[in-house]
């Protein structure tokens, strides 16, 4: 059905920006069934948008929506298609029109939509977004298409995965926005230098290649790579439901998806024990998004005859198949009652942080964590490995409750469930204090780049970037060490540029000196605060 609202517009209206056509379907319109039904279309010079219309009707519950002023210039449509798929039907219609010559088909696997955004002349995007794979991603066992790719930093502008047939081909999948992925760039050519005659890696984004073109001017390390990159462009990095990324598929020579995780899992005994033909213990990892309506357990605990239901868990990290990604964590500062939180990947120490309020989940806490116990190495957390790293999620069914009646559950669940005793307390702690001691002006953003932060070894770039964000970056990198407190006068939504040196614990001198250009200078001190004191349950 067409909107009458946009269909009666004036037709003097023009329309300088991306026109956008939604074909939003109902969930059984979306089924791969109803895409590969067929059927026949008569097209007789028919008008571009009348076309669509007629097009849309073959399918249930479709509703099309779009301006056509835009669409007025194209020639009307002739077609007489017989026993065709809506995908080729609407390939047909789009290849009619000169305006669509070039496009690209892009998949986003959206539930409940199927987008089709096209890219007027002016050298702005062009893409369609189409639901190109019925409603479903590739998994474990599959085979992908043998489709060709745009490809940079290789001798051919187009390849296929057959390219590299009987080799192993690892799609190494990253964005720009991460810096865990870009730091791990020359680690992926090393490996590939390595294992060159037996191992093919392929950087791909959903990023467009302009916006890695803008990076390259900013990161050496993405300028410098060598590895063939992929950019989203091209179909691939949408066939595949991942939201976090590094994300990393694994192809064997005749072409089966044979491991995706969000582990980086390409290292050079992972790599021989494959080539070898050894089965490597890692689980399809799934992003997922986690909320209310879909929690990570559904299991009830009933307390007070039924009034008040409580539903938690608690799980290591590691032994989960799930990357959850979407709403998590509780209003701890800007609501007074909460019934819901859930926290992914996230250590002991943090959780307990979380648990006596002092913690947002969107910044670091400056809570100090004291452990007064006999091992205090007992529940040290690994992030490379997610040892000691814990899934947990609680909900409070019914009513919300006060933040303080929520965070007292969390804190008893928590003592239960690490056999601990915790409390708050004031204690002399170490801190270091930021001060300023000359002009900050260096600091003010230049505010012509996109926002990034980058860390190699331990100095820190950022680019257009908030002063909390940096200061909440250094905080996790010493907050086992002492506590960073802003003393500086400087508001923390400032927009910065900087390079310095964030190893607080090794190298005080060493940050200093790289403070020293923006005015700024970091000690030392003894402070009374509140800690959360961790204690053996005796």
């Amino acid at each position: 059905m067409i909107d009458r609202n946009i269909m009666n517009s004036k037709r003097s209206v023009i329309n300088l920006f991306l026109i956008v056509i939604c074909l939003l379907f109902s969930a059984n319109a979306f089924c791969q069934e109803q895409f590969e039904k067929r059927f026949d279309i008569i097209l007789t010079h028919e008008p571009f948008m009348e076309a669509l219309k007629k097009l849309a009707k073959t399918q249930p519950d479709m509703i099309l929506m779009g301006n056509k002023s835009v669409f007025e210039r194209c020639p009307p449509i002739t077609l007489n298609l017989h026993n065709v798929t809506f995908d080729e039907a609407m390939n047909r219609i789009l290849a009619s029109q000169a305006i669509f010559k070039d496009y690209v088909v892009i998949d986003h696997g959206s539930p409940g939509g199927l987008r089709l955004q096209l890219k007027t002349e002016n050298g702005t995007k062009r893409y369609i977004d189409k639901n190109k794979n019925k409603s479903r991603y590739y998994h474990l066992g599959d085979e992908l298409p043998d489709s060709s790719y745009s490809v940079d930093n290789y001798p051919s502008k187009k390849i296929k995965l057959s390219d590299f047939k009987n080799k192993l081909i690892i799609l190494d999948m990253w964005n720009i926005s991460c810096a865990g992925c870009i730091m791990a760039m020359p680690k992926m050519e090393e490996l590939q230098e390595q294992f060159k005659g037996e191992v093919q890696i392929l950087l791909v984004t959903r990023d467009s290649k302009d916006e890695v073109s803008d990076l390259k001017k900013k990161v050496e390390i993405v300028r410098d790579n060598k590895l063939p990159s992929i950019t989203g462009e091209n179909l691939l990095g949408f066939m595949f439901n991942y939201f976090s990324v590094p994300t990393q598929v694994w192809i064997d020579g005749s072409g089966k998806i044979r491991y995706i995780t969000n582990k980086l899992i390409a290292n050079e005994q992972n790599i021989k024990n494959f080539l070898s033909g050894k089965y490597l213990n890692l689980y399809e990892t799934k992003d997922t998004v986690v909320s209310q309506e879909n929690p990570f357990t559904t299991s009830l605990k009933f307390i007070n005859n039924g009034k008040f239901t409580v539903s938690s868990y608690l799980g290591n990290h590691n032994e989960t198949k799930y990357h959850y990604y979407g709403e998590s964590g509780m209003p701890i500062k800007d609501a007074d009652t909460v019934k819901w939180i859930a926290i992914q990947n996230i250590d002991l120490y943090n959780l307990y942080k979380v648990a006596y309020g002092v913690m947002d989940l969107a910044h670091f806490s400056n809570c100090r964590i004291l452990r007064d116990y006999i091992n205090p190495e007992k529940y040290d957390p690994d992030e490379t490995t997610s040892k000691n790293m814990y899934d947990y999620e609680l909900i409070t069914q019914k009513i919300e409750i006060n933040r303080q009646k929520f965070c007292h559950i969390m804190q008893q669940e928590l003592d239960n469930s690490f056999d601990v005793l915790s409390s708050m307390q004031k204690k002399p702690i170490p801190c270091y204090i930021l001060k300023r001691n000359g002009k900050t002006s260096k600091l003010n953003s230049a505010g012509k780049q996109h926002d990034f932060i980058l860390r190699a070894d331990s100095v820190l770039t950022a680019s257009d970037v908030t002063l909390g964000y940096i200061l909440d970056y250094i905080l996790y990198k010493c907050q086992n060490t002492g506590v960073l407190i802003n003393e500086s006068g400087l508001d923390a939504k400032m927009e910065v540029d900087c390079t310095i040196n964030i190893d607080l614990e090794h190298n005080l001198e060493g940050v200093n000196k790289s403070l020293a250009p923006y005015g700024l200078v970091i000690t030392k001190e003894v402070r009374t605060m509140e800690c959360i004191v961790l204690e053996d349950n005796k």
